[in-house]
């Protein structure tokens, strides 16, 4: 009887710190994760802001020298990836209405490659700051 709750006992405890070691690790993935997309959305906004939007496609965009481009799941700056090779980027939108004030709207998801639930859905809007007469 002994024996059988000590192992009851012992499972309690290896469950529970199972649970809490998983949970650890899913709070520095998404950390990690913010703090990559805050880089990125930076990168893009500076770049934006500086040379402008050229060419606005579903798959990317380019201003002056600089392509942001979307393939195979990763987003591309210049064929350089802006995020770890861990996370994929899906549901990417990119568009530039046509407006006095150009500016660039881009909207898509930040995944984990194997974990579902860390993921950073972003929907931005980057004003140029140029303006077309």
């Amino acid at each position: 009887m002994a024996i059988a709750v000590s192992a009851l006992v012992l499972t309690a405890a290896m469950t529970s710190f199972t649970s809490f070691l998983q949970t650890r690790v899913d709070i520095q993935l998404q950390r990690q994760l913010q703090h990559e997309v805050v880089h990125a959305m930076q990168i893009m906004t500076d770049f934006v802001r500086d040379m402008s939007v050229q060419e606005v496609t579903n798959e990317g965009f380019t201003t002056g020298d600089y392509e942001f481009l979307v393939q195979e799941d990763i987003l591309l700056l210049n064929s350089q990836p802006l995020f770890s090779p861990i996370f994929t980027v899906e549901d990417v939108t990119f568009s530039s209405p046509e407006d006095i004030h150009p500016r660039l709207e881009l909207s898509f998801t930040v995944r984990h490659e194997l974990l579902e639930n860390i993921q950073v859905p972003v929907t931005h809007t980057i004003s140029t700051r140029t303006y077309q007469f």
